[in-house]
C-alpha cells in the first residue's frame, strides 16, 4: 500500500481573515462589487460546465477504494481555457480602475475549485473568488502570488456557482494575465466528511501530548501538503550543509503528481489540545514549489518551495544522517487521514532492506501510534533526531501496527550521479563529505560566545587504509567574533590531542583545521569526534553544538576483489550487500534501472585480506535473475573467482560465502597456508566453518569438535567444502574444541557456545 490520501480542505472558511505575508496564499479584504456604491451590472456572463454522470464516477470509486495506493477521488476535472480576452465581462470604475467579473456554473457541483496555467498580476491588482451566496469568499491573490512558473492552484468553493472578480488599477491597466485551465466539479460532500480532523485512527498521538516534548524541533519541520488541491501527503523541511535556511522540502516520489507549482503546504496544523483533537492554526501556508531531485530507487523527491519562510512562521530545518549506519530507534511524525499532525514511536532498530523495487528502512512494529493514508512522504527521524528517510509505504495501521518501509537518505545521497535524481547535489553544497548534519533554527536565540563544531571532513565511511587526516570545520554561530578556541579529539573515546586556534571569525561564518595523521591499528568499526572548547577563552554558552562525531569502518590490511554484476530486464528489482563475520555491512547496491537486456555492473571492492565474507542478493519480485539470465561474480587480482552464482533462478534470495584471499601471494602459496575461521565465536548454536584458501585437498579433511570432558560431540571425516555450516544447537552451552586435520597439518581452536 502506497500511503497517499485525496482529501480536502480541513476548514470551511477560507482565509478572509489573513494578514499580508509574502508566504501566504491571500492578503483578505473584500471584493469592491460587494460596496453597493459601484454601479455594476447584474447579470455577469456565465460559463456553464457539461453534465457528470455521478453514479458512474461513484462506481467507479466503490472499485478503486479497495486500492489504497489510488487517490482519494472528490471530482471530477473539465479542462478549460478562460481568460480575460475570451471570457466575462470588463467595467470600468469612474476614476479609470476596471473590473472584470465571470461566472462558472457546474450544475449540482457541491463545490468548485480552479487551476490557472498562466496566472501574472501587476502590483495593486486583486482577484476574488466568491459563491453566489457570497457567504464564502477566497482572495484577494495578488502579485504576491506571482512565481517564475505562472501557475496558480485554488482551494474550493463550497456551491455549484462561483464568481470570478478582477479588480485591476488605472495605471496597470492590460497588465495583468489569468488563463483557467481546469475546473473542477465536486460530487462528494467534502465537507461533512470532516477529512482531516480527527480522522486518524485512536492509537495515534498529537504532537501536543507529552509524547512530543523531545521532538518539539523536528514536530516544527514537518507540514501536510495539498496537491492540486484534492489529494493530501506530509514532508518536512530539511537542511543543508551552508545551513542558509533554503527552503528545501522532503517527501515521496510516489507523492508526485501534476505540478508542483499548485501545492499548497501549511506547517503548524497541530492540535492545541492531547486528550481530544481539536482544529489548529491554518494560516501558515505556502504556495508552490519547484522540483529538484526525485528518484523511485528510494521513493523520494526534492522541492524548493518558491517562497522564503517568514521568520514569523517559527519553523525548523531538520538535520539528517546519510551514512547508513543502522538507527537504533525511529521517530514518525505525520499526517495520517488528512489529520492533525501525529507522532510514533518505534523502539526497536529498522530493518535495511528491499521493498517494492525500493531501498527502505523497514519498521517491523510501531511500539507507540502507526501511520496511516496521507503519513506517504513523512520524515523518519533516527535516535538523534536526524533525518534517514521519508514513507514509501506498508500495511500499519491502529489495527496492524507492523510493517512500514521508509526510502534511504544513504541511497537517495548519490546512488545516482545525476543531480535531478540525488540529494547529495542539493544538500551538500558547502560540504560534500558530510555525513550527517543537525538541524537549523533560523529563529534560536543568540547567546555572546556560541562556537560549534560544523562537520569532519575527509574520513570515508569505508576506510581502506591505517590512517586518516581529518579535517575539522567549526562555526561561530555566537554574538561576539570569535577569536580563540580548542578543539579536542579522539578515536574510540579515546582522547588523542587538541589543536589550539586563533584568529578573527565572525558571526556565522566557518573555519577549517587539519590534525596530524592519525594510525588505525585495528579492522572494524571506529568513531572519530571533535569537540570544541573555552571560545574567547570563556565557557560556550551552548554546550549542545559542540562536538562531531563520524563512524566509519577500517580495513587496515585491504586487497582488492573485483565485482560484476550482470542484470536482467528488471535492475530496480535487485539489491546486494556484503557483511563481515560480525554482521556488518561492508559494501552495498541496489535500486539499479530497469532495461531491457539488462545491464553490466562493475566495481572494484577493498576488503580485508584473509577475511572471510558473506554476500547476499536479494530480488524483491522473487524470481532471481532469470529474466535473462544474469548473474554476479567476484574476483581476487590474479583473476581468480571467489564467489559466483550458484543458481539464476534463486528465488527472493541468494546468500553465497567466500574468502577474500591475499592476491599478492601465489596459489601454491596459498594452498600451503595452515589456517581456518569459524564464526560467529561466541556463537548461539550456529557456526560458520570458512577455509581462506586455494588448492586445499578436502576430500582428506577431518573436522572433530570436543567438549571441556574431551567427549567427541562432532565429526566429519570427509569435508569436501571450503565455506560451510556447522550446527551445534542441541549441545549445552560452554566451552568446545575445534580441530580439523589434513594430511600436511592439524589445528585446534577454541569455541564457544553462548545464549
Amino acid at each position: 500500500m502506497r500511503k497517499c490520501i485525496f482529501f480536502f480542505s480541513f476548514f470551511t472558511f477560507y482565509f478572509l481573515l489573513f494578514t499580508s505575508s509574502l508566504a501566504q496564499l491571500s492578503k483578505g479584504g473584500k471584493p469592491l462589487s460587494f460596496n453597493e456604491n459601484y454601479q455594476l451590472k447584474k447579470n455577469v456572463p456565465t460559463e456553464v460546465m457539461p453534465s457528470v454522470d455521478v453514479e458512474k464516477l461513484k462506481a467507479e470509486d466503490s472499485i478503486n477504494a479497495q486500492d489504497k495506493s489510488i487517490p482519494w477521488r472528490f471530482g471530477h476535472n473539465f479542462d478549460v481555457n478562460l481568460n480575460l480576452q475570451n471570457s466575462g465581462l470588463w467595467e470600468t470604475l469612474p476614476h479609470g480602475d476596471r473590473i472584470w467579473r465571470l461566472k462558472i456554473i457546474s450544475h449540482d457541483a457541491l463545490s468548485i475549485n480552479l487551476q490557472f496555467d498562466d496566472y501574472w498580476l501587476p502590483e495593486g491588482a486583486k482577484l476574488f473568488i466568491y459563491n453566489e451566496s457570497k457567504s464564502e469568499i477566497i482572495g484577494a491573490f495578488t502579485d504576491l502570488n506571482n512565481k517564475s512558473f505562472r501557475k496558480l492552484g485554488t482551494t474550493p468553493v463550497h456551491g455549484d456557482k462561483i464568481i470570478l472578480e478582477y479588480f485591476e488599477p488605472k495605471k496597470a491597466a492590460g497588465l495583468g494575465t489569468l488563463n483557467i485551465s481546469t475546473v473542477t466539479h465536486a460530487y462528494r460532500d467534502i465537507f461533512s466528511l470532516a477529512k482531516g480532523l480527527g480522522d486518524s485512527g485512536p492509537c495515534n498521538n498529537n504532537v501536543v501530548c507529552p509524547e512530543g516534548d523531545n521532538w518539539r524541533d523536528q514536530i516544527r519541520s514537518v507540514a501536510i501538503i495539498i496537491v492540486g488541491g484534492n489529494s493530501g501527503c506530509t514532508g518536512a523541511l530539511i537542511n543543508n550543509s551552508c545551513e542558509d535556511g533554503t527552503p528545501y522540502f522532503l517527501t515521496a516520489n510516489h507523492c508526485l503528481g501534476g505540478s508542483t507549482s499548485t501545492w499548497v503546504f501549511r506547517f503548524h496544523w497541530d492540535s492545541p489540545t492531547c486528550s481530544s483533537t481539536g482544529n489548529g492554526p491554518t494560516n501558515y501556508t505556502i504556495s508552490g514549489a519547484t522540483l529538484m531531485a526525485s528518484n523511485g530507487g528510494s521513493d523520494f523527491a526534492l522541492l524548493e518551495l518558491s517562497t522564503q519562510i517568514p521568520d514569523s512562521f517559527n519553523v525548523f530545518y531538520a538535520g539528517w544522517d546519510r551514512s547508513g549506519t543502522n538507527p537504533t530507534s525511529q521517530t514518525a511524525i505525520h499526517h495520517p487521514s488528512g489529520d492533525v499532525k501525529k507522532i510514533s514511536f518505534d523502539y526497536d532498530p529498522a530493518v535495511s532492506t528491499t521493498w517494492s523495487s525500493a531501498q527502505v528502512w523497514e519498521i517491523t512494529q510501531w511500539e507507540d501510534g502507526t501511520t496511516e493514508p496521507g503519513s506517504s512522504g513523512s520524515p523518519l527521524f533516527d535516535q538523534d533526531g536526524r533525518i534517514i528517510g521519508q514513507l514509501f509505504g506498508g500495511g500499519a495501521s491502529c489495527g496492524n501496527i507492523t510493517d512500514d518501509n521508509y526510502g534511504r537518505v544513504n541511497v537517495s545521497w548519490d546512488n545516482d550521479p545525476t543531480p535531478s535524481k540525488q540529494l547529495k547535489y542539493w544538500l551538500a553544497n558547502c560540504d560534500t563529505s558530510v555525513q550527517e548534519i543537525d538541524g537549523y533554527d533560523p529563529n534560536a536565540q543568540s547567546v555572546a560566545n556560541d562556537a560549534a563544531a560544523h562537520s569532519v571532513l575527509d574520513i570515508q565511511p569505508l576506510l581502506c587504509g591505517n590512517t586518516i587526516q581529518p579535517k575539522i570545520i567549526f562555526k561561530n554561530k555566537g554574538l561576539d567574533t570569535l577569536i580563540s578556541l580548542t578543539i579536542v579529539y579522539d578515536l574510540d573515546g579515546n582522547v588523542l590531542d587538541s589543536v589550539l586556534w586563533s584568529g578573527t571569525l565572525a558571526p556565522n561564518t566557518t573555519d577549517t583545521v587539519s590534525v596530524p595523521i592519525i594510525s588505525i591499528a585495528n579492522d572494524g568499526s571506529h568513531t572519530f569526534t571533535a569537540t570544541v572548547k573555552n571560545p574567547n577563552n570563556s565557557v560556550d554558552s551552548n554546550a549542545v553544538n559542540d562536538s562531531k562525531t563520524v563512524s566509519f569502518y577500517a580495513i587496515t590490511n585491504s586487497t582488492d576483489v573485483s565485482f560484476t554484476l550482470n542484470l536482467d530486464d528488471w535492475g530496480s528489482e535487485i539489491s546486494w550487500s556484503i557483511t563481515d563475520t560480525t554482521g556488518i555491512i561492508v559494501h552495498s547496491g541496489g535500486g539499479y534501472a530497469d532495461n531491457p537486456g539488462g545491464e553490466t555492473i562493475t566495481d572494484t571492492l577493498c576488503l580485508s585480506k584473509n577475511a572471510c565474507y558473506t554476500f547476499t542478493i536479494d530480488d524483491s519480485f522473487g524470481d532471481g535473475l532469470s529474466e535473462p539470465n544474469g548473474s554476479y561474480l567476484l574476483q581476487d587480482a590474479n583473476g581468480d573467482t571467489l564467489a559466483s552464482i550458484i543458481n539464476v533462478n534463486f528465488g527472493n534470495q541468494e546468500i553465497n560465502t567466500f574468502c577474500a584471499i591475499d592476491s599478492s601471494v601465489s596459489i601454491t602459496e596459498n594452498a600451503n597456508k595452515k589456517d581456518f575461521v569459524i564464526y560467529p565465536n561466541p556463537g548461539s548454536g550456529i557456526f560458520n566453518l570458512r577455509f581462506p584458501m586455494y588448492g586445499l585437498r578436502l576430500e582428506k579433511t577431518g573436522i572433530s569438535i570436543y567438549n571441556v570432558l574431551g567427549e567427541k560431540v562432532y565429526s566429519n571425516s570427509e569435508f569436501k567444502v571450503l565455506n560451510s555450516e556447522i550446527n551445534l544447537s542441541s549441545q549445552p552451552k560452554g566451552i568446545y574444541f575445534i580441530e580439523v586435520k589434513t594430511p600436511g597439518w592439524s589445528i585446534v581452536k577454541k569455541l564457544v557456545l553462548s545464549d
